[in-house]
């Protein structure tokens, strides 16, 4: 389906606003910190395979065992050989070359991701969610950022199983809009192809469900559908099983992986949570209070918000074996006070996420909790928030936009609206 003029417009202005998010890569096109593609130890890593690679016959071992850095056993054979065409294509030498590819590739989920959320939400929602998210604004709240995947070309992979990943589920829900096995076809084989990139779109069958949920059609009758997703992961998984030899390489988290999952789906309030400190909390309860007893004159809730904040008062105390003079040395310096601002603005989405239980909103955190699913295997980086911060925009995308509609039923705010406009009238009338 074609666009009409202003979307093609707002298709650009995204397009740009990704081009100017990822300007650590567009840095590395200008000014490369070295001209070798052998930019980091992961790269020269990479570059053991690739470079005793000559010939296009000799890619083919990839598909039938581990990928090009073989002392790490991973199933990566479309990755392998993109980064052996790349290395034909620019030499030992063409790091411009192969971040180049890297950035136009990340240009490419951008327009996918944009045309994806559009089609879902609407283009409004699509426009401000990619605004958060190509700049890493998600990570305002320490939900994680996209620039994680920039600018080192030894991400691409996670880039180019985007582009498969959101090229499925695009083609899932034209199936449900429009008809046709056709879509449900190319869904099924974008999958498959982006499990030959990396192992992180196992995820995807249940990405898939969620799409089938926003769309309400996770009904028994299209099960059969969705099933063919699970049967694709598991006839891949055993292939990659029977071509590695066993599992592969894995990663251990040395017990990471739960405080890692508080924190990716819980944002700074997990945050707090791992690391002990309710001081904040604390201070958010106390503030709930005196606005319970002075705006609401409601004793009860004011009185178990006190409590609360006493509780948690004392937890801290004990967490950190501090006395009631350290805790109150505490509260002298800004440290506490600004977290309570900070974690309380989080708090305060979420019991309106709770409250509006927005559709949109719902999938942009299932979303975060289905991609997130690959970060409790291993320790990655922050390139593996990669897809997860997409969901994240999403959720804050509607946050805002909630919030915005609150302030427009505010009374100083429509106050100050009807003042502008009065005073707008009388420039004009002059």
């Amino acid at each position: 389906m074609g666009l009409t003029r202003r979307q093609r417009a707002m298709m650009g202005g995204i397009l740009l606003c990704g081009a100017l998010g990822a300007w650590s890569c567009v840095l590395w096109l200008f000014h490369p910190p070295t001209e070798s593609v052998k930019a980091d130890l992961d790269c020269i890593w990479l570059m053991s395979g690739i470079e005793p690679t000559k010939t296009f016959r000799q890619t083919l071992r990839w598909w039938t065992g581990p990928w090009c850095y073989e002392l790490v056993p991973y199933y990566r054979p479309m990755t392998s050989l993109f980064f052996w065409l790349e290395y034909q294509a620019f030499g030992p030498n063409g790091l411009r070359g192969f971040t180049l590819v890297h950035l136009l590739s990340h240009l490419a989920v951008v327009l996918l991701a944009a045309r994806f959320l559009a089609a879902l939400l609407d283009w409004r929602r699509a426009a401000i969610a990619m605004v958060i998210y190509t700049p890493g604004l998600t990570n305002l709240f320490a939900l994680g950022s996209v620039q994680g995947a920039l600018p080192i070309w030894k991400d691409s992979c996670d880039i180019w199983c985007s582009i498969c990943y959101l090229s499925s589920l695009s083609l899932l829900l034209a199936h449900y809009r429009r008809g046709g096995n056709g879509y449900l076809a190319g869904s099924v084989l974008c999958f498959v192809l982006a499990l030959t990139f990396k192992e992180m779109a196992y995820t995807l069958p249940f990405a898939a469900c969620l799409v089938a949920w926003h769309e309400r059609r996770l009904t028994r009758s299209e099960w059969g559908k969705l099933a063919l997703f699970f049967g694709a992961a598991a006839l891949m998984l055993a292939y990659r099983f029977w071509a590695l030899e066993g599992a592969g390489y894995r990663q251990g988290t040395n017990g990471a992986w739960l405080p890692r999952t508080a924190i990716t789906l819980g944002g700074p309030f997990g945050l707090l949570l791992v690391h002990g400190d309710f001081l904040p909390l604390s201070l958010i309860c106390a503030a709930l209070g005196i606005w319970f007893v002075r705006a609401r004159r409601e004793p009860r809730p004011a009185a178990a918000l006190f409590l609360t904040a006493a509780i948690l008062w004392m937890l801290n105390a004990w967490y950190f074996q501090l006395s009631v003079t350290d805790l109150a040395f505490r509260l002298m310096l800004p440290d506490p006070w600004y977290n309570a601002v900070y974690v309380g603005a989080f708090v305060f989405l979420l019991w309106r996420f709770l409250k509006n239980r927005d559709r949109g909103q719902i999938f942009g955190y299932g979303w975060v909790v289905v991609t997130q699913i690959p970060l409790m295997a291993m320790p990655v980086g922050d390139h593996g928030y990669y897809l997860i911060s997409l969901g994240w925009a999403v959720w804050l995308t509607a946050a805002l936009l909630d919030l915005l509609e609150q302030l427009r039923g505010w009374e100083p705010s429509r106050r100050l609206m009807a003042l502008i406009g009065r005073r707008a009238a009388g420039a004009r009338a002059g």
